[in-house]
C-alpha cells in the first residue's frame, strides 16, 4: 500500500487529481445537459466516465490490492473524458 507508506506532496497531488475526476465527471454531464439541451455527444469518451464503470474498475483495483494505482487510472481517465465531451459539444454548438 504505498499511498500509506509514503504521504509526500506528488502522492497526495495525485490523489486530488483522481477525486476530482470522478466529481467532475458528474457534475460535467448535467451541466452539460442544463446548458445545451441535449445529452452530451456519445462515443467511447462518454462511455469511460459512467459511474458505473467508474465503481466497476475500483472494485477490481481492490480486488488485484491495486487501489491507489487503480484511482489514477480511473481519475485520468474521466478527466480525458470531460475533456473531449466538452470538445465535441463545443463543435456541436458551433
Amino acid at each position: 500500500m504505498y499511498w500509506l507508506t509514503c504521504l509526500g506532496a506528488a502522492v497526495r497531488f495525485r490523489a486530488m487529481l483522481a477525486l476530482t475526476g470522478f466529481i467532475m465527471a458528474s457534475y460535467t454531464k448535467k451541466e452539460f445537459m442544463i446548458r445545451y439541451q441535449s445529452k452530451p455527444p456519445g462515443g467511447l469518451l462518454s462511455r469511460l466516465i459512467k459511474r458505473d464503470l467508474r465503481i466497476f474498475a475500483i472494485m477490481l483495483g481492490a480486488i488485484a490490492n491495486l487501489p491507489y494505482e487503480t484511482m489514477l487510472l480511473v481519475g485520468s481517465l474521466s478527466h480525458i473524458g470531460i475533456g473531449g465531451m466538452l470538445l465535441k459539444g463545443h463543435k456541436q454548438v458551433l
